[in-house]
């Protein structure tokens, strides 16, 4: 009932009729009559919605009921517990690494939960991508009870495309580019002369999930269309096709303004911008352009090319082109757009190098300015580890602050290896145990110690981490909160290992 019901209400009551169904719930719930078929659907949405939430009522309608019995693989009351303090905000630093605890054990969020999450899951995006398929069978059904959050399914209500909304139009364009990316292009061929210009640019925006090179012919032909925000839409799309001639042609263009010099990589500005290139990062008219313009202008044309068809046509590897990038004639330039690019295309092949080189602190290049912390979260926990332990001082001591290493321990989401966590907290522990008195050239790790206690694994509390701090007197105690709140992460963070270990 609740699809005729939705269905009815997407289409509007001024392009479709109540069905039979409806008409015959309509007098069952004997409601008052009302003028017009419209105020009749909102009292039947009014109605059945509250019907749907209390289970108190005398009506004949019965809500579906979920048969399936509980899922084998839900996990524990420990796990719940340890989830509940995590949305509370307690702990909330360790949500991801519930979730993967989770998937690593094959189970599923506890059902009781599913309400809350799904609640704040309407406006968070993140979290939605995060748990969706984490719900389990009996969060696939509850969706279906609650019209606030149907819009989260996998599966919208199907509607004739030709009369449905523009917001039903791409809740369903989302739904085929996941399942029949061919379905969406057809659907939006049949009634593209008939949309606005923003409809045009939001529908190809929502055409990135499932791109392929079977969509060139239809892209292509919106590089045509008379508004710019169009063509721009289908040309970073075309760019995402590697082989496709949009992308090709850009890449011929680069050629000719990034090439080798002997052994160097030699970078020439150019004096104008073709426009058919020129529409995706907003320059659109052949014309002489001042040397600050063509730089930033040649950048990001640079960021918009795959980086592996550099690999390709220089024939060297990601980890020998980014040093030769770094240290060309325009090497500022290429540090930004390289980040630029990295940033986009999410390449940990290109990533790792460059970050190794930022560590390496072998140039005065302004990295931070350019944001590459912002890299870091691409790394696997694998490389992070041998990214940083190949950075870390022989001898051991305190990182300053503005120390390139030190931003990027920072900045990490991965988990810390035993050995890099030792190499890097016990110089710490040590500073702090041997404090006389008040110190601040040592604060900044109160930073790193908030996210230490998420990345260190808590298992090494067994193995006297705990001990030994010696906050005794004053110079010691300005560290108590702190640490303490480090070593209650990792406590929590132990008693979440061995909730799912039970």
């Amino acid at each position: 009932m609740w699809q005729e019901l939705i269905k009815t209400s997407l289409l509007g009551t001024e392009r479709t009729e109540l069905s039979d169904e409806l008409k015959a719930l309509l007098k069952e719930l004997k409601l008052p009559k009302v003028p017009s078929s419209e105020q009749e659907l909102l009292q039947l949405l009014s109605v059945y919605s509250s019907i749907k939430k209390s289970t108190v009522g005398e009506t004949k309608i019965e809500i579906q009921k979920f048969e399936t019995p509980l899922e084998s693989q839900t996990c524990n009351v420990e796990s719940a517990n340890c989830l509940k303090l995590i949305l509370k905000g307690m702990h909330g630093d360790a949500f991801s690494e519930f979730i993967g605890l989770l998937e690593r054990k094959e189970q599923v969020l506890p059902p009781a939960m599913l309400p809350d999450l799904f609640q704040d899951a309407i406006t968070n995006k993140k979290l939605w991508k995060e748990i969706k398929h984490l719900i389990g069978d009996r969060g696939e059904w509850l969706l279906a009870q609650n019209p606030d959050w149907q819009h989260l399914a996998e599966q919208p209500v199907e509607v004739d495309w030709t009369l449905a909304s523009k917001e039903v139009r791409v809740m369903l364009i989302k739904y085929w580019r996941q399942n029949e990316p061919s379905k969406a292009i057809e659907a939006i061929r049949s009634t593209w002369s008939e949309e606005d210009w923003k409809s045009k640019a939001d529908f190809l925006k929502r055409l990135e999930v499932g791109l392929s090179e079977k969509d060139e012919p239809f892209l292509n032909e919106c590089l045509s269309d008379k508004r710019k925000e169009v063509r721009k839409a289908a040309g970073e799309l075309l760019l995402k096709i590697p082989e496709s001639e949009y992308a090709v042609g850009l890449f011929e263009f680069l050629k000719k303004y990034i090439y080798l010099k002997k052994v160097n990589i030699q970078i020439d500005l150019p004096d104008e911008i073709d426009e058919n290139y020129g529409l995706v990062i907003n320059f659109l008219k052949k014309k002489p352009l001042k040397e600050g313009v063509r730089s930033i202008a040649l950048g990001q044309l640079f960021s918009q090319v795959p980086l592996e068809k550099w690999e390709a046509h220089f024939e060297f590897p990601a980890k020998d082109l980014v040093p030769m990038f770094l240290k060309s004639n325009e090497r500022k330039l290429m540090g930004e757009y390289l980040i630029e690019a990295c940033r986009q295309q999410q390449n940990e092949k290109w990533i790792a190098p460059l970050l190794h080189y930022w560590l390496q602190e072998k140039s005065n290049l302004n990295f931070v300015s350019w944001h590459i912390q912002s890299l870091i979260p691409f790394l696997s926990d694998k490389t992070f580890n041998q990214l940083t332990m190949a950075n870390v001082p022989k001898e051991p001591g305190l990182l300053g602050e503005l120390v390139p290493l030190f931003i990027f321990l920072k900045n990490s989401t991965q988990l810390w290896d035993n050995d890099l966590s030792e190499k890097i907290l016990f110089p710490f522990k040590e500073h702090v145990s041997t404090l006389q008195s008040f110190d601040w050239s040592s604060w900044h790790y109160k930073e790193l110690l908030k996210t230490a206690a998420y990345r260190v694994n808590p298992t090494l509390l067994q193995h006297g981490w705990n001990e030994g701090w010696n906050l005794g007197n004053s110079g010691q105690e300005m560290w108590q909160p702190e640490v303490e709140q480090f070593l209650g992460g990792l406590r929590f963070r132990l008693k979440m290992y061995v909730a799912f270990s039970g």
